[in-house]
C-alpha cells in the first residue's frame, strides 16, 4: 500500500499537468502496480482481520489518503471544466471500484494484454467523468 500510494498520489497532485493527463497516468499506474503487486494486494484483503489495531489503522489511512487524492483530482477536473460528472463522490467510488477489480480477474496469459486493459479502462474512466447527465433523484455532491 505504501509503495502504491508513493507512486500514484504525487501524480494525482501534480497541478503542473491537466486533470485529464493526471487521471490517465493514475489509471495506468493503478492497473500496472495492481498487476505487479497482485499477490500482496489480494492477500491483504484476507489478512486484514489479523492485523494489529495499529497496522489496520495504517492500512485504512493509506486507503483514505488514496481515495482523497482521487476525489480531489475528480473535483479539480470538474472545476477546470475537463470533467463533467454530476457527483464527484460517486464517480470516485465508481473509478476506484473499476480499478481495484482488475486485480481480481486480470491474468498475464489472458485474452487481453495489460496495455489493452490500461487503454480500455482509461477510455472508460474518461467517459464516466465526462458524463453530463444525471440519474433521476441523484444529487450533486462535491
Amino acid at each position: 500500500m505504501r509503495d502504491f500510494n508513493e507512486a500514484t498520489i504525487p501524480v494525482m497532485h501534480d497541478s503542473a499537468q491537466s486533470a485529464t493527463s493526471r487521471i490517465t497516468e493514475a489509471v495506468r499506474l493503478h492497473i500496472e502496480i495492481s498487476d505487479k503487486r497482485r499477490p500482496e494486494l489480494l492477500r491483504l484483503r484476507g489478512f486484514r482481520s489479523i492485523l494489529s489495531e495499529t497496522q489496520g489503522r495504517e492500512v485504512t489511512n493509506m486507503e483514505l489518503e488514496y481515495h482523497a487524492a482521487m476525489k480531489g483530482l475528480v473535483i479539480e477536473g470538474c472545476q477546470a471544466g475537463e470533467f463533467r460528472t454530476p457527483d464527484a463522490t460517486l464517480a470516485t467510488m465508481a473509478v476506484l471500484d473499476m480499478l481495484n477489480g482488475v486485480r481480481s480477474w486480470f491474468r498475464q496469459d489472458g485474452v487481453l494484454s495489460l496495455s489493452e486493459v490500461v487503454h480500455t479502462y482509461t477510455a472508460m474512466v474518461h467517459k464516466l467523468l465526462a458524463n453530463v447527465t444525471q440519474a433521476p433523484g441523484a444529487g450533486s455532491r462535491g
